[in-house]
C-alpha cells in the first residue's frame, strides 16, 4: 500500500504564572504565559528534511523492531531502507515497569548515540525530532530493541524519511 505522509511535529510547554496582587497590583498584567520556546515543524516527501513512511503501533512485551520490515496495522509492511528516522514519540502506558530503547543487538540503529532511553511508569518521549541527523536504514544498520514488561503496553510512532 502505497501512502503519502504530512507530519506536523509540534513541541513545547504552555505555562500560565499568576502573582498575586500584592507583588503585581496591575490585574491584566498579573497573568504570564510563557509559551515562547514552542516550535513547530511541518515534514512531507519534499521537505527538508524529509518524511516518507510512518509506522505507529500499541505494542506489548519486549520487542525487536526491524526498520526494514515495520508492520504498521494501517500501511503495511513498511521498508525503510535508505531512509532515516526523523521523528520519535513513544508513551509508556505501563503503571509498574520501566520502558528501555536501545540499539538493536544484530544489527543496531542508533537513537541516542548509542546509550539507551528509558522512560519511567507513565512517561512520554517526544516529540524527539532528529532534523536528518541519524543514519541512513541499511542491513547493519535496522534494528531496535524496546525492554518492557511481558504483559506492559506501550504506544510508538516513528517518522521515516
Amino acid at each position: 500500500m502505497a501512502s503519502t505522509v504530512d507530519v506536523t511535529i509540534q513541541s513545547g510547554l504552555t505555562v500560565v504564572e499568576e502573582f498575586p496582587e500584592a507583588d503585581w497590583p496591575a490585574a491584566q498584567d498579573r497573568v504570564v504565559t510563557h509559551d515562547a520556546y514552542n516550535s513547530r515543524r511541518n515534514l512531507h516527501a519534499a521537505s527538508t528534511p524529509p518524511a516518507s513512511q510512518k509506522y505507529a503501533d500499541t505494542l506489548t512485551g519486549p520487542q525487536t523492531l526491524d526498520l526494514q520490515a515495520l508492520a504498521d496495522p494501517v500501511s503495511g509492511t513498511l521498508d525503510g531502507s535508505g531512509l532515516k528516522v526523523q521523528a520519535l514519540l513513544v508513551n509508556n502506558l505501563s503503571t509498574t515497569d520501566d520502558l528501555v530503547i536501545d540499539d538493536g543487538a544484530a544489527n543496531p540503529y542508533s537513537l541516542n548515540s548509542g546509550d539507551p532511553i528509558t522512560l519511567p511508569p507513565g512517561a512520554s518521549f517526544g516529540p524527539l525530532y532528529f532534523a536528518d541527523g541519524l543514519a541512513d536504514i541499511d542491513a547493519t544498520h535496522s534494528e531496535i530493541d524496546i525492554t518492557a514488561g511481558a504483559a506492559e503496553t506501550y504506544e510508538i510512532m516513528l517518522i521515516l524519511g
